[in-house]
């Protein structure tokens, strides 16, 4: 299957073309009312086009200026539809193209016949008219160009805009004024319109109903290789992610193991630390008085003879003795008297019970050492809270 070509209808002949300025070209003569007679001549210069665009020229248009309200493009069309024998000596249904308040119109029956006999070549994808062809090309000037057999036509382009087109009686004459059109730019420029919203095209309701079918289900299948292409790409990046962590993790074991001995010896640094700042503190707690052995003397010193110790604990800064005296509330203010020993209290209820022929009284008492000042005074040993 070859390139998309253009096929430029005049009455007389009939020019194709396709996109490479370099690639064949085509000019024969025939017959409009047997569009079939060219076709297998096309077929054999141009093989078998993957598409086809028709350029109609002048000598199948009627052109007229109508009067219309702003309107949207597709209502203006079919106000041009609805009453064309007001605006175009055409019987029954026509095609219409617009531009710049000029419109163009052929009877809708003979723009089918073209339309089906071109198809037998390659599928008709836009058809089109020679001035909004001359459009697309970006022309500026008056041209001349093919109209029927007895007259010429004649556009005039300015600013990217269709000033005037006009049917002239007699030849074709070039003046310094008017000049040949160039055929082969104008026809190349109409194979953009393959893929072209409806404005720029001749249509009537068949084909526009058509083309704007067409133009859905290309939407439809972009929308669906989207799609496809949007999964491959969601699979294709789940894939390289699960690479991607395969390798890191692939690294990560290799990096571990080759740290394993750096790892294990700085676990043993970390416990020497540990342990010499635990002895570092309890050396410390040692000097300051509050070490286990001054305390536990303390106690034993100042508790009463019947008194029980069965526990003694310490969170670094608060002391927990658990016990049982004959007369656990005196203890309270034994060791609160002594200045060792600051905020003395208990932290559960005592509870009396039965020990041999004598009933006792258990006790769990927290209380804080007093810090003793590293030197002595002649008046003995001071606490400094």
């Amino acid at each position: 299957m070859s390139a998309p070509i253009a096929v430029l209808l005049d009455s007389t002949r009939v020019r194709a073309f396709v996109r490479d300025a370099n690639g064949p070209m085509l000019e024969i003569p025939w017959d409009p009312a047997l569009p079939e007679a060219v076709i297998s001549t096309l077929r054999d210069t141009f093989g078998t086009p993957s598409s086809s665009v028709l350029v109609l020229g002048l000598g199948f248009l009627e052109i007229a200026r109508p009067e219309l309200p702003p309107l949207a493009f597709e209502a203006r069309r079919e106000v041009l539809m609805r009453d064309a024998d007001r605006y175009f000596p055409i019987d029954g249904e026509i095609a219409v193209a617009w531009t710049n308040g000029v419109a163009f119109a052929m009877a809708a029956a003979t723009l089918d016949a073209l339309v089906r006999a071109f198809d037998m070549l390659a599928p008709v994808r836009a058809v089109t008219t020679i001035a909004h062809a001359s459009l697309m090309a970006r022309c500026d000037g008056i041209f001349n160009v093919d109209a029927g057999r007895y007259e010429h036509g004649q556009l005039t382009i300015a600013g990217d805009l269709l000033r005037e087109a006009r049917r002239v009686p007699g030849s074709v004459q070039t003046t310094q004024v008017a000049r040949a059109i160039d055929t082969p730019t104008i026809v190349r420029a109409s194979l953009a319109l393959i893929h072209a919203p409806g404005d720029q095209l001749l249509l009537n309701v068949q084909l526009s109903d058509r083309f704007a079918t067409r133009r859905r289900t290309r939407w439809l299948r972009s929308s669906a290789v989207f799609l496809a292409a949007l999964v491959m790409f969601a699979w294709s990046a789940d894939n390289w992610r699960e690479r991607e962590l395969a390798t890191l993790q692939g690294r990560i074991a290799t990096l571990r193991a080759s740290a394993a001995p750096a790892l294990i010896a700085q676990q043993r640094l970390l416990r020497a630390a540990t342990e010499r700042a635990m002895l570092a503190a309890a050396d410390s707690v040692t000097r300051v008085g509050a070490g286990p052995a001054t305390v536990l003397a303390q106690l034993s010193a100042v508790l009463p003879t019947d008194a029980f110790i069965q526990r003694l604990e310490w969170d670094g800064s608060v002391w927990r003795i658990d016990g049982s005296a004959n007369d656990a509330a005196r203890i309270v203010p034994l060791l609160d008297a002594d200045l060792h020993f600051q905020d003395v209290r208990f932290v559960a209820a005592s509870t009396r019970f039965v020990d041999g022929s004598r009933q006792r009284e258990s006790f769990s008492i927290a209380f804080r050492t007093r810090v003793r000042n590293a030197t002595s005074s002649s008046g003995g040993v001071h606490g400094a809270p």
